[in-house]
């Protein structure tokens, strides 16, 4: 129970460090520094990709503890988990068009 307890601390902060990055993005296109919409989608793609960082961290952690020495209702446990987290990266955790706010 104590590796299920670490397991959710864990995916608080990696949830509240995404949520506190917010690193400056520029243009990779000379000229588009001043268009919101292209400039809209380069934060857009950033914000996914720190998402996705986070959630793979922590589905790498989870399959740490499920292959450590667990009971069988822990692994379940973590089973669920691991499968919960994979089917959130293969989505889009912002619709089209949306800023995740």
């Amino acid at each position: 129970m104590y590796r299920l307890s670490q397991l959710f601390v864990t995916l608080f902060a990696v949830a509240l460090s995404t949520g506190l990055q917010g690193q400056q993005v520029t243009a990779r296109v000379a000229g588009l520094e001043s268009n919101a919409k292209y400039m809209s989608l380069l934060e857009q793609e950033q914000r996914l990709h720190r998402t996705e960082d986070s959630v793979v961290q922590v589905i790498n952690d989870t399959r740490k503890l499920f292959t450590a020495e667990t009971t069988d209702s822990e692994k379940e446990q973590l089973g669920t988990k691991i499968l919960q987290l994979e089917k959130r990266t293969l989505r889009n955790p912002e619709p089209a068009g949306g800023h995740g706010q």
